[in-house]
């Protein structure tokens, strides 16, 4: 039978996998240094005017492009008169994107 190696910490080895985890950074029964956690800086509130603006115009845009296409697929091309007696969902696709649009311009403009 083989001699047992003795491993960091006085701990004997039987076999080559009880070796493993000694060879490899942070497996040690040495002590760790000891950090102190910084205290919490204290940051004004991140307010980003706009940026819910520009959330709300892209869903009330993508919801009135869901509509759209489900009057198209209801009534199908054919019918020419489709989004003319049906114009709600166009007009709630361009007030989406005109919020988004909105949203957008008061992210970029910012006073400092």
């Amino acid at each position: 039978m083989a001699k047992p190696k003795h491993q960091p910490g006085g701990r004997v080895a039987r076999n080559r996998a009880e070796e493993w985890p000694y060879e490899r950074e942070g497996y040690s029964d040495s002590p760790q240094a000891a950090y102190a956690a910084a205290p919490p800086v204290k940051l004004p509130p991140s307010s980003q005017p706009g940026r819910l603006e520009a959330f709300l115009g892209s869903v009330v845009a993508g919801a009135g492009a869901i509509w759209t296409a489900q009057l198209f697929t209801q009534a199908g091309l054919t019918v020419p008169g489709t989004l003319t007696l049906h114009s709600h969902p166009i007009e709630l696709t361009g007030i989406g994107i005109l919020l988004w649009l909105h949203g957008k311009y008061r992210k970029s403009i910012s006073v400092r």
